[in-house]
């Protein structure tokens, strides 16, 4: 029996791929989709590639280090690296629509995964990066964060570098971001690593914070991008979901969010210092704690691989790094008094596309 569902899904992930490569054309997302953070729902949008930030952190990256040098690195931490090609992964803009991908929740789109299919090949698999939203995120909750929690000296460090260079940080986070998969134990491009056995939930957490953390320790010309991870960490991913649940916030349910609760213990009285209620930053810190961290938690990998109770020392280690009883992490203590600061500054800000449904170009929304 002809599954004429299925056939439209693929002729359209066709079309979208069609859309991407081609200049001149507008990319249209009309459909279900899964993303990041949301379950499968509906999208209505239109967006473009934008190709001159594509450019632009290119050369940036050469302006500063090379790309080569950069996959260098990445190769010597793990020789097993088995593509050092420039990643499918493109920066989108939205020119307008609703949905999913409208609703400022998500920040990314992973291919053909957010249309439920089965990739049949390296040319299906792509990402797609939201920059407006992710700028609209740190314009409006990010920096707004940062303002009422550090001292202007350190409010200064961190937001004027990082806001001159917003949108190439985040692109640029976000292509190393996806090198960051295929490398090490926690790699899950082309393929996971043999021996590898956790819970959706734990293989999120490691493979993010590995990414993470080579991130910062490979593209140490670019101190923008640690300060990108650290605070988005911190007041994006960790703050959500504590105007609701001050306890805990979303840290039992969202991988992204553990990470900032995680983080904050490891960097407090290193990298993170408080005096006279505001917090303060050593930047000179930060390197050898996300040394320490790959190196823990690549050790965590060695040492529970194929083990038949893998996933209980996976989480065993993981209530050692957070507040955890009864089977539930919560906040801690001094990370709840930074999240009650920010309680006026909107967790999840509305963000609008370039036009309106109405005014989108060539009537995209019906």
């Amino acid at each position: 029996m002809v599954n004429y569902e299925q056939l439209d899904t693929e002729r359209s992930f066709e079309r979208l791929k069609n859309e991407i490569e081609d200049r001149n054309s507008f990319i249209h997302l009309k459909g279900l989709f899964k993303l990041t953070k949301t379950e499968r729902a509906w999208v209505d949008a239109v967006a473009v590639r934008d190709r001159h930030l594509e450019r632009e952190v290119q050369e940036w990256i050469s302006s500063r280090s090379s790309y080569a040098e950069i996959m260098d690195r990445y190769g010597a931490y793990d020789p097993t690296l088995q593509s050092r090609e420039f990643p499918r992964h493109y920066p989108l803009r939205m020119v307008c629509g609703v949905g999913s991908a409208c609703s400022g929740r998500n920040i990314f789109m992973f291919f053909p995964n957010a249309l439920g299919l089965a990739s049949t090949g390296e040319h299906d698999v792509f990402g797609l990066e939201f920059i407006d939203v992710w700028s609209n995120i740190f314009r409006r909750s990010v920096f707004e964060c940062v303002k009422r929690t550090f001292a202007i000296d350190d409010q200064i460090r961190i937001s004027l570098p990082l806001a001159t260079n917003l949108e190439r940080t985040i692109y640029l986070s976000s292509i190393f971001h996806e090198i960051g998969h295929r490398v090490g134990p926690y790699r899950i491009s082309p393929s996971r690593w043999e021996g590898m056995n956790l819970t959706e939930f734990q293989t999120d957490v490691f493979g993010e914070l590995a990414t993470d953390s080579l991130l910062i320790l490979n593209l140490k010309e670019f101190p923008e991008v640690a300060m990108f991870i650290l605070t988005q960490r911190l007041f994006w991913f960790g703050r959500r979901g504590f105007l609701d649940n001050p306890l805990s916030a979303n840290i039992n349910n969202d991988n992204d969010a553990w990470i900032g609760a995680f983080l904050w213990n490891r960097l407090r009285k290193t990298v993170i210092g408080i005096r006279d209620g505001k917090l303060h930053l050593d930047t000179t810190q930060i390197e050898s704690v996300f040394q320490s961290i790959v190196m823990e938690i690549d050790q965590l990998a060695r040492a529970t691989c194929s083990s038949a109770n893998q996933k209980e020392l996976v989480y065993q280690w993981m209530a050692n790094q957070v507040p955890c009883s009864r089977g539930r992490f919560f906040l801690p203590e001094e990370l709840r008094s930074v999240f009650e600061k920010c309680q006026d500054v909107p967790e999840v800000p509305h963000f609008q596309p370039m036009f309106l449904p109405s005014s989108s170009p060539q009537g995209a929304i019906a």
